[in-house]
């Protein structure tokens, strides 16, 4: 009835992304500037428990976005890089990476 406490809880709540980016860079020398264009597919679901009922939901969408950063390689292999990003189709999502790397190349 009306105002009775109902127990609920959250048995498992699992996400993921995957991320597709194809971009460019301009090989300017020691500090690069470079642009992808990103692809992501986001995925999650949920087990509950409801008075004493079980549901399960799951979803996945597909946003579209770009990134923009620059890149500094450090050595001859090793370089840092900041960035940041947004979408413009699909789920919005916004953020900015500061991240360091190995160039095999």
């Amino acid at each position: 009835g009306a105002g009775a406490a109902v127990v609920s809880e959250v048995r498992a709540l699992r996400t993921a992304e995957w991320v597709l980016g194809l971009g460019l860079e301009a090989p300017t020398g020691v500090l690069v500037p470079f642009v992808d264009l990103v692809g992501t597919v986001h995925r999650s679901g949920v087990a509950l428990a409801v008075a004493g009922r079980s549901a399960a939901y799951r979803s996945a969408a597909f946003s579209l976005g770009g990134r923009a950063g620059l890149r500094l390689q450090v050595s001859d292999h090793l370089f840092v890089q900041a960035s940041g990003q947004g979408t413009a189709v699909g789920p919005s999502t916004w953020g900015a990476t500061v991240g360091m790397g190995v160039a095999a190349f």
